[in-house]
């Protein structure tokens, strides 16, 4: 039997890597919960072309989670990486920007 190492994906979708694209921008599809051993939230998105759309996924943290709490399946987000930061307690945690669609109403 043949076997082939998966790395970098969850569900055969792509795990999104902060650390050479520092920013997503796509629809929201998704949230998984409970995954792993820390039962940690893994969100899905739709990124690319109206044609080549592939799905990706990204590990949520404390900021990640806030933040996407009240998102919907077809929401448009971007998510911005800021990098490293540092809590009040001195720890290190993955720092993030999210923005919606201003959906602004549009004048009769």
């Amino acid at each position: 039997m043949a076997w082939k190492k998966l790395e970098g994906s969850v569900s055969g979708n792509d795990i999104w890597d902060w650390n050479t694209q520092d920013t997503l921008e796509g629809e929201f599809v998704k949230k998984d919960s409970g995954i792993g051993p820390h039962a940690s939230n893994l969100y899905h998105f739709l990124v690319g072309g109206t044609n080549e759309q592939e799905e990706v996924a990204v590990w949520g943290n404390t900021v990640l989670d806030s933040r996407l709490s009240e998102f919907q399946h077809g929401d448009k987000i971007k998510i911005v990486f800021l990098g490293m930061a540092k809590s009040k307690r001195g720890n290190e945690f993955k720092n993030f920007d999210v923005f919606t669609e201003d959906k602004a109403p549009v004048p009769f």
